[in-house]
């Protein structure tokens, strides 16, 4: 799994080099998408679970803390452990067939997490406890 995120970081780290000749930082970029999509996880097997436990939910707070702490995990791996050069030099031959598959599971991963914690939660807390 984790080598799926270290792709997301590498394909949104060269989008940004592409797109953005301002000087801005890759790194903080692309460790923030990475993290917006593992806090959509986290978050959304937190909800199932408390929908299906009956628990208490998770404020905004508390999503906001597990926000900035996998930001702040993400900003460590890819700035100390994980640099892009290696990186690069792992993915950069792929063929354009290989990039566009997999940059539609990257957008299939973002778009699916986000409509699991915005749509299909709430069709079950419906269900469930109508």
């Amino acid at each position: 799994m984790l080598e799926f995120f270290d792709y997301l970081f590498y394909r949104c780290y060269c989008y940004y080099l592409k797109t953005n000749k301002d000087g801005g930082s890759p790194t903080y970029w692309a460790s923030l998408i990475v993290s917006v999509g593992q806090g959509l996880n986290i978050i959304g097997l937190l909800l199932l679970y408390s929908l299906l436990t009956g628990t208490e939910h998770i404020n905004k707070y508390d999503a906001a803390y597990l926000g900035l702490g996998m930001l702040a995990i993400n900003l460590i791996r890819y700035k100390f452990f994980i640099k892009f050069f290696p990186l690069h030099e792992k993915w950069h031959k792929e063929s354009k067939a290989e990039k566009v598959r997999k940059g539609k599971i990257i957008v299939f991963y973002l778009i699916g997490s986000l409509a699991f914690d915005v749509g299909v939660l709430p069709l079950l807390k419906q269900l469930i406890r109508p």
